[in-house]
């Protein structure tokens, strides 16, 4: 940890990653779900403050996280076979459907990348066992606005406005989540000042 993440971990909630009067913790929700929910992050993300992905692993207990630091490094991923998806967009071959999962025989094991959308597209590439894993596909929607990261591509999420949307998708309740997580959008761009010009921003344009 270099000396910015030691100053940020001491003005910081250690759990929700905010500054501490902007903490979250009271209102994060505890859900249940039968999904395994498998978080692939790239090392670059882990202490970022604008990661969404403390407010999954506090929300849903059963959710892990693995830390990619890149090829040559062991990542301990257990992906039962026929039962592991990886959520991430590919071109070649068609993806299940997220509410697919809903009647899935066994629990299945949801693998979702934590990063930028390259730093995304390389991990599904090069952690070992993902370039083999079925996709899931979520229904089709823009991304909520405002956000607190610029995304690249339209069909770019958050992680927990990911996992929000495939709770839901999958028949478990993910409103929760995305009420924190949109929670969390408006404290940190309020802290960045931002927040009044972001909204006005997102709003659509309408014609004269």
């Amino acid at each position: 940890m270099g000396i910015r993440s030691k100053v940020a971990s001491k003005t910081r909630c250690p759990s929700c990653s905010l500054r501490h009067e902007d903490c979250l913790c009271a209102e994060l929700p505890v859900l249940s779900t039968r999904l395994c929910l498998a978080i692939v992050r790239h090392v670059n993300e882990r202490y970022k403050p604008t990661s969404t992905t403390p407010l999954v692993l506090r929300a849903i207990g059963s959710a892990t996280v693995h830390d990619w630091e890149g090829r040559g490094v062991p990542m301990p991923l257990s992906l039962p076979a026929g039962d592991s998806f990886l959520l991430f967009p590919r071109r070649d071959g068609p993806a299940v459907p997220a509410s697919d999962l809903a009647a899935w025989p066994r629990p299945p094991t949801i693998v979702i990348l934590d990063g930028t959308w390259r730093q995304c597209r390389k991990m599904a590439h090069n952690v070992p066992g993902l370039r083999e894993l079925p996709t899931i596909s979520l229904p089709p929607g823009p991304a909520s606005r405002p956000a607190m990261r610029t995304q690249i591509r339209p069909e770019g999420l958050a992680t927990a406005e990911a996992v929000a949307r495939l709770l839901t998708a999958a028949g478990d309740d993910g409103d929760p989540l995305f009420a924190v997580y949109r929670l969390m959008v408006e404290r940190v761009l309020k802290s960045r000042g931002t927040w009044d010009r972001a909204v006005r921003d997102a709003e659509p344009v309408t014609g004269a």
